[in-house]
């Protein structure tokens, strides 16, 4: 039953990663065997941060994987979501080479099997960073939003549509997570439109891609994200009390994933 806590005792390390802004955050199995465990790397939403998803990542890593939480560059105003990609590949890198890093456990990171994962913006930075860097595996995407959806946004070079412009690359397994009430308007804009949502990455994958699609009914676009988050997940509608049975199947799909 993968929503049950993994195998593993889980330990937490924070600290640089060259290529990514700020303190990285990492979860990784506790073990005294040689064990080499597969490499997530994860990207935050917009206005989130590397500490904002713990539940979920440490009860991935309890599973046996290499969690690893990265920042990029941005702010209230602006985000290049090119960035987002690059930050993920730089985390990638840094764990495949020992270089940039000191992360304690380089030696228990099997890089050859690499996901890029990530909420929101930071699950369209999954997307792009598999379809940019061969060396990820797969990627999974929680609640990603494509384009620029704010009221004042727009398509451009710094905040480019992938679906479907660039969907048709897709040569990797793709893991989607909707949230059914992320369409839901709250404070005069919804958080992930129904033009920019999940089904659109879906609907513009190639032909014959491996392509996961779960819709969590009654979940918001911020139940992804830890309690607690301040006035970012005030932002978005919400699913109604009590979350356990969602959040529980997030969980194991995941894992299962």
């Amino acid at each position: 039953d993968y929503s049950r806590t993994g195998p593993y005792t889980v330990a937490m390390w924070t600290g640089t990663v060259q290529g990514t802004q700020g303190n990285a955050r990492a979860f990784y199995p506790m073990t005294s065997g040689a064990e080499r465990f597969p490499l997530v790397v994860f990207a935050h939403g917009f206005q989130l941060a590397v500490n904002n998803y713990d539940r979920l990542l440490v009860h991935v890593a309890s599973w046996g994987y290499v969690v690893l939480s990265v920042d990029y560059p941005g702010n209230l105003l602006m985000v290049d979501h090119r960035n987002v990609p690059a930050a993920l590949t730089a985390g990638r890198r840094a764990f495949t080479t020992g270089s940039g890093t000191a992360f304690p456990a380089l030696a228990r990171v099997d890089t050859s099997r690499a996901v890029a994962m990530g909420h929101s913006l930071g699950g369209k930075g999954a997307v792009m960073a598999v379809l940019d860097d061969p060396a990820f595996s797969a990627a999974l995407a929680l609640d990603p939003v494509d384009d620029n959806p704010s009221p004042f946004g727009t398509v451009s070079a710094t905040t480019p549509s992938i679906a479907p412009e660039r969907m048709g690359g897709l040569q990797r397994p793709l893991g989607l997570f909707g949230a059914t009430q992320s369409r839901c308007a709250r404070l005069g804009q919804t958080c992930a439109p129904e033009t920019s949502d999940y089904r659109q990455f879906a609907a513009a994958a190639p032909m014959g891609a491996t392509l996961a699609l779960w819709a969590l009914r009654d979940f918001g676009h911020m139940d992804f994200v830890d309690p607690g988050c301040g006035l970012a997940c005030g932002a978005c509608s919400g699913g109604a009390a009590p979350l356990d049975s969602r959040f529980n199947a997030l969980k194991a799909l995941s894992v299962a994933f």
